[in-house]
């Protein structure tokens, strides 16, 4: 399921099961690029859930995560951060997270 999510309600969204939060901007290249291959990783693991959140509406969610760039993506299970990393990133880097934090 993908859900863009407002601040207000983070924590109530990512309390349970396993998510992956992309903190993003519209006009971010990187961040383009990144949504397919996140795409291409979600329809192999159904059972994940994407949390989109935009910095530029939601300011707040840069300084609770510590947001330094775009995109930025945190894997969370259960409601507590277990991966992240900066920046697109491949296919193999991403499946390795979220194994990482779905059996870590």
């Amino acid at each position: 399921m993908v859900r863009k999510v407002a601040f207000k309600d983070f924590d109530k969204t990512v309390k349970h099961g396993d998510w992956v939060i992309d903190f993003y901007t519209d006009h971010c290249g990187p961040c383009k690029m990144l949504d397919v291959v996140i795409d291409e990783v979600l329809l192999d693991n159904p059972i994940v859930n994407l949390a989109k959140c935009n910095i530029e509406d939601d300011p707040e969610y840069v300084q609770r995560f510590e947001v330094d760039g775009t995109p930025t993506v945190l894997f969370y299970h259960e409601g507590i951060e277990k991966q992240r990393f900066v920046g697109a990133q491949d296919k193999e880097t991403i499946v390795k997270c979220l194994s990482v934090s779905m059996y870590d």
